[in-house]
């Protein structure tokens, strides 16, 4: 429908009556109301009427309303019998009553009439499909247009037409707004007691279609200007009668869509019949003669009548004109010089006669074909067409040029107009004259006393490309040997040669015409910067507007090459970079850039991805699985090649421990560094010191101080650990190291190009660089180009380039063939591996363990909290002794476990950061991403509360479970947590949901705070690892260093027998008892 919202009734009357309908509205002065709908037979146009009473706010007067509209054309009418509206509607618009209406109707009644209207619109269409179904077979009978065109210069719209339909004879339509609704309706119209048209039993000939749309288009038009307020401030009544006025815009579409239907027209009450219409210039007639002394113009019968305000459409000679632009233009110079006299003509003086002469012939025969001249004229002029010719030389710095006007057997030099003509009068064609001139001028020519001479290098540079042609394409041209010399090369002059040397670098030279070494570098800044040209030393130039050259420019930028590189004899890259000149070669088929066959070979063998035969070293054999030696000959091979590479697998299918086992290979060519989130520092040093203990491991971490007299320590030591963190606060004292390799861990830390992390460690200095992540694309492509920038810089393009190529055609339209080159692109340098992909080698449950250090507030409060307890405990055992204070030690010992996993579960106002928290929210993520379920339990519903507002505040969906829920509700939440087919996190009590529960469709389990006795774990690990389960589990727990936790850790392992004595689910006395006060007291010691 064409009536959208309550802002329309602002089109239909002013804010004043709008604010009052909006009052009686709100007051209820509007009777409730049902809109009717209306069927249109054959049509899915509907009609809708409104028909109710509206209460006076002052009197007891009701007002009735009445408002029709339909799909097609919106309100097509008001009416409402008080005399505000009767007396102004046509002035000011609709009356308060009618706009209250609107108001209820937008308000209350729009949504339920667009619901019946859809029920209504369902029958009816399946009504008109049985109608269609019935009248399949019924052929309609073709109908006949022809129309009488009448045109009148006095009148406001000066053309108008009446229509004649009909199968065989033919009936003049008496009344066009009518016959045109019915059509509108689907309705039957009588035309005479011999016809009615019927839509379901005729329709118009194919070629009278687009007369017809204009037809109605122009119904609508005069419809719409009708319900509008300036209805009676001008505007015509379209229709009328028998008569269509034809806005003077549709004129031209008027006689285009009745070119293959009969007209008859009609000029200034002139009957003319039945004409012909051409899109063709006019066969426009001229004589010219001698009266007197004097020349005489006039053309040869009537001058053409224009028939719209555009002057695009003529009557000429009994028929219907759509000229030339050209000529249009030029006949009305020539109509507005004839006059509109009764016998339009001009006289041109005999003093005058040779100069005007000279435009206006070159002006007739340039609109008109048939031009008399008389013979005494001919006699006394010369009326040649002329040749020009043009003499080009070089003098010095500047190009001249002599131009020469050839009139029979006459010549005039240009631009002092001298000739060998004595006594004849020349009619010269100076149009054509001034036409090569201003070409000339054009081309940056300057008009000198004898010649014409150009100066400047950009000026000559487009003569050279361009001018001379289109200097050609006018006149004779002619050179001299000096101009011949001067030489402009084009794109193809520029040669690159790409191939790999013996060093298994990849190599690209340039080879250019004519051009020193040394100029290169300027040379394609010039093309970079959109210079048009580059001039050579030897005055010669290349021409720099061609694509192509723009193509190398991005070529070279892409690949990486440096200004200082280009001025080498031979530029010498890292292999990978092939790859990328390999991929914009074809994407952009880019024409003068040669690939070497060894090269190409090269490529081919990198992408078929022979494995290095690398053996694992010794402490790692047996460990390893086979899927992580394959992973770990991969890095292998690609250091040894000289490239990075993305190790993208699952979370939980070691990417650590596969790093591992290639910085031990590579333990004898440099220290390596590691950059990793801060909640992963210690796990790397553990996981190094168990699989690597002759590796030397140093972390960089402390104050400003201790972390400078640390990084001056590198040498010393096999691999260095550091955060992102501390890695952007330090890198300056980066810049002096070099190091053999450099893996991100998390990679997904760098996917903003423009983030710090990004640019600090794309600024690090290594020969080997590797990002471990199993997220490589989070949320958009661009976060690969950033990662791929780190490993590879180059590769990938630079960004602008691979937004535009790659990012954009993918994300926007998941165009197939950017996405196959991408891949193609990549694949060699990501190894993704899935759980499902490598299930059969896995172990039903992966454990391990995320040490952690605790934040620096965290610490502060920890150590406080300890020494004060500590010593308070202590001095309590002096006076009492130990028996009496094992309650207190058991409440010391639960408040800094609770320290350990969010101070704030306790402590109020506590607003620091919490390390475990931060370290789930990193784990979560990666997770969630990978499309896992996860089930983190913690012994503290206060920290699992936390937790529940942290992955709020990060939109992160989640369950939850605790000991104060009711049967039924553990039950709903469980179900809704399996039945759900998205990633989420199930947020759980130990105590409450460590047993009895069934949540197999989970495959990670978190255990966020250690409980004192493993089997407890266990169990509740058994949630997800039980009958049921078709995926291997990881089990990930979090530790924080030099804590409470890590004391807790060690005795799950070396306590296992005293801790399942100790720990029950029954009273904590039990645990208690069975350690002796030492064992007791050193769980305190800090």
């Amino acid at each position: 429908m064409m009536i959208y919202d309550e802002n329309i009734i602002h089109n239909y009357t002013d804010n004043e009556i709008y604010e009052k309908g909006l009052e009686y509205y709100n007051k209820n002065l509007v009777e409730d109301f049902v809109v009717q709908i209306y069927s249109t037979e054959n049509s899915m146009v509907n009609r809708y009427g409104i028909d109710t009473w509206v209460h006076s706010a002052f009197t007891e007067a009701v007002y009735n309303v009445q408002i029709g509209f339909n799909d097609n054309s919106g309100f097509t009418r008001f009416h409402c019998d008080c005399l505000y509206f009767n007396e102004s509607y046509r002035r000011k618009g609709i009356c308060k009553h009618i706009a209250s209406t609107l108001f209820k109707y937008y308000k209350e009644k729009s949504n339920l009439v667009m619901e019946e209207r859809s029920a209504f619109n369902g029958s009816k269409f399946l009504d008109n499909i049985d109608n269609m179904l019935n009248n399949i077979h019924e052929k309609k009978q073709k109908l006949n247009v022809k129309i009488n065109y009448h045109y009148n210069n006095t009148g406001r719209i000066k053309s108008h037409v009446e229509v004649k339909v009909g199968v065989n004879r033919l009936y003049i339509i008496k009344d066009i707004e009518r016959f045109l609704e019915a059509m509108e309706d689907n309705i039957p119209f009588k035309l005479s007691k011999a016809f009615q048209y019927n839509s379901k039993q005729h329709e118009f000939k194919e070629e009278h279609k687009d007369l017809i749309a204009l037809f109605k288009d122009i119904y609508e038009f005069n419809k719409i200007s009708r319900l509008s307020l300036n209805y009676d401030r001008g505007i015509i009544k379209l229709l009328d009668g028998r008569k269509l006025y034809i806005p003077s815009r549709q004129v031209e579409r008027l006689f285009k869509a009745a070119s293959n239907s009969d007209i008859n027209i009609t000029i200034n009450t002139k009957e003319i019949g039945e004409v012909n219409y051409y899109e063709k210039d006019m066969p426009l007639d001229f004589c010219i003669h001698r009266d007197k002394e004097d020349l005489v113009v006039l053309p040869k019968g009537d001058l053409p009548i224009s028939l719209n305000d555009e002057k695009s459409i003529f009557y000429y000679k009994e028929a219907l004109y759509k000229p030339s632009k050209e000529q249009i233009k030029l006949y009305l110079l020539l109509e507005e010089a004839l006059g509109y006299e009764q016998e339009p003509m001009f006289k041109i003086r005999q003093s005058e006669g040779e100069r005007y002469a000279s435009y206006m012939l070159p002006l007739l025969k340039s609109i008109s074909k048939n031009i008399d001249i008389c013979n005494e004229l001919k006699d006394s002029y010369i009326i040649e067409d002329f040749k020009a010719k043009a003499y080009i030389d070089k003098e010095g710095s500047k190009i001249k040029c002599n131009l020469v006007y050839t009139y029979g057997d006459v010549d005039i030099q240009i631009p002092d107009n001298t000739s060998n003509n004595k006594n004849e009068l020349i009619l010269r064609d100076k149009l054509k004259e001034k036409n090569i001139e201003n070409v000339l001028m054009e081309l940056n020519f300057k008009k000198g006393k004898d010649n014409f001479y150009l100066q400047g290098d950009e000026s000559l540079v487009y003569f050279l490309k361009k001018g001379v042609l289109e200097l050609q394409e006018i006149c004779e041209v002619y050179y001299s040997e000096g101009f011949k010399t001067l030489k402009l090369y084009d794109y193809t002059s520029i040669q690159t040669n790409l191939s790999i040397n013996n060093n298994n670098l990849f190599k690209v030279d340039f080879y250019i015409k004519d051009i020193n070494k040394k100029d290169i570098a300027t040379l394609f800044k010039a093309i970079k910067h959109n210079k048009k040209y580059f001039k050579l030393r030897n005055g010669n130039f290349i021409d720099l507007e061609n694509k192509e050259l723009q193509k190398l420019v991005e070529f070279i930028d892409n690949i990486g090459i440096k200004k200082e590189q280009l001025m080498e004899e031979s530029i010498e890259l890292p292999l990978y970079k092939a790859f990328a000149a390999e991929q914009i070669k074809q994407i952009d088929n880019i024409e003068n850039v040669n690939i070497n066959e060894d090269l190409i070979n090269s490529l081919k063998e990198i992408r078929s991805f022979k494995t290095l035969d690398a053996s694992v070293p010794d402490n790692l054999k047996g460990i390893l699985r086979d899927y992580q030696v394959s992973g770990y000959k991969w890095l292998k091979y690609l250091s040894h090649m000289g490239f990075g590479g993305v190790l993208a697998d699952e979370m939980g299918l070691g990417k650590t421990l596969q790093s591992i086992a290639f910085l031990l290979s590579e333990k004898e060519k440099g220290t390596s560094l590691i950059v990793a989130p801060t909640s992963l520092l210690y796990n790397w040093k553990e996981e190094l010191e168990r699989f690597a203990p002759e590796l030397k491991v140093l972390i960089i971490q402390g104050n400003p101080e201790d972390r400078e007299e640390l990084i001056n320590s590198i040498k010393e030591y096999d691999v260095v650990i550091t955060s992102y963190a501390l890695l952007r606060k330090d890198a300056d004292r980066y810049k002096d190291y070099g190091f053999y390799c450099f893996i991100l861990d998390e990679a997904q830390n760098i996917k903003n190009p423009y983030s710090q992390n990004a640019s600090c460690t794309k600024a690090i200095k290594s020969r080997i660089r590797f990002a471990l992540t199993g997220t490589p694309i989070e949320n958009s492509l661009s976060e690969l180009w950033s990662i791929f920038d780190f490993i590879m810089p180059g590769y990938l393009m630079n960004y602008n380039t691979f937004i535009s190529r790659f990012q954009g055609p993918i994300s926007k339209n998941v165009n197939a063939d950017a996405l196959s080159k991408l891949n193609s692109l990549i694949k060699p340098f990501i190894l993704r591996r899935l759980k499902i992909h490598v299930a059969s080698e896995l172990p039903n449950k992966i454990q391990h363990k995320i040490s952690l250090d605790l934040t620096k507030e965290q610490k502060e409060i920890y150590t406080a909290y300890l020494a004060a307890a500590s010593k308070k405990i202590r001095k309590e055992i002096d006076v009492q002794g130990f028996e009496k204070n094992r309650i207190k030690i058991l409440g010391v010992l639960t408040r800094l476990r609770q320290i350990c996993c969010d101070p704030s579960s306790f402590i109020q106002n506590y607003n620091g950061e919490s390390a475990k928290i931060s370290a789930l929210l990193e784990i979560l993520q990666q997770a969630l991403e990978e499309n896992h379920k996860v089930l983190v339990f913690s012994q503290f519903t206060s920290v699992l509360k936390n937790i529940a507002f942290k992955l709020d505040s990060n939109n992160i969906d989640y369950c939850y479970l605790d000991g104060s829920m009711t049967s039924e509700e553990r039950v709903k939440v469980v179900n809704n947590f399996n039945i759900s087919n998205s990633p989420m996190v199930f947020l759980i009590s130990l105590k409450a949901g460590g047993t009895g529960l069934n949540l197999t469709s989970a495959d990670i389990v978190i255990h966020f705070d250690p409980w004192w006795n493993p089997a407890v774990e266990d169990q509740a690990t058994d949630r997800a690892h039980r009958l049921g389960q078709k995926n291997s589990v990881e089990v990930i727990r979090l530790i924080t260093k030099g804590t409470i936790e890590e004391k807790i850790y060690t005795l799950q392992h070396k306590k296992r027998e005293i801790i399942n004595k100790v720990l029950s689910e029954e009273k904590h006395g039990g645990f208690i008892s069975s350690f002796t006060e030492g064992e007791l007291l050193e769980l305190l010691e800090i």
